[in-house]
């Protein structure tokens, strides 16, 4: 600020006077003359809106860093995309169906099959169904038996079960090692064992 009241620092001023200087350069202020009528009421407002200036530009500068410091955390907390697991497009590959006998039942017409069913880890055996019975036995693993009609059996190692017969049907291992399963069905001769259902 230039003019009557800017002193120039000649180098001798005071620490107090060089800061109320700058003070003076950045914060407009009212000339008054000596002959001016305005009333020391006047004056005292004068000084209390150069102090609200003051507080409200350090109170800005203050919001602004916490706004800021507030944002960094949340941005390098932001949680990972979920990565979803690949799409399996054989889910019954190394399934096996070994046949162990095969023998005529006593009802004409029928015959009793034995077999010994190996899923992998995180296989299925797809859904089928059998046009008899199926009486069934968890040699090893663990076995979720799903049902066309929503239906679940959890099966663990020696645990028995028993499908009827066209029931449509899933074996899905959910254990850690390859599911053994020996099944017996009582079916009928003309018919093939397993029928699979793909829709």
């Amino acid at each position: 600020m230039s003019g009557p009241h800017a002193p120039e620092d000649n180098g001798t001023s005071s620490p107090a006077e060089k800061l109320r200087h700058t003070f003076r350069k950045r914060i407009p202020e009212f000339t008054i003359s000596r002959n001016s009528p305005v009333s020391d009421h006047s004056m005292e407002l004068t000084m209390l809106n150069r102090r609200s200036l003051l507080r409200s530009t350090s109170a800005a500068a203050v919001g602004t860093l916490g706004v800021a410091a507030l944002a960094a955390p949340a941005d390098a907390s932001s949680p990972e995309p979920r990565v979803h697991p690949a799409f399996d497009p054989d889910p019954t590959a190394g399934v096996t169906r070994t046949l162990l006998q095969e023998n005529p039942s006593p009802a004409k017409g029928w015959k009793t099959v034995q077999t010994l069913v190996e899923i992998p880890r995180r296989k299925e055996s797809g859904r089928h169904s059998h046009p008899g019975v199926e009486v069934g036995y968890i040699v090893r693993g663990d076995v979720s038996m799903e049902f066309d009609d929503g239906t679940t059996l959890s099966l663990r190692t020696g645990d028995p079960f028993f499908i009827p017969s066209d029931t449509i049907h899933n074996a899905r291992n959910i254990g850690n090692v390859t599911t053994m399963m020996l099944s017996t069905y009582v079916v009928d001769e003309t018919k093939p064992l397993v029928t699979t259902h793909t829709h």
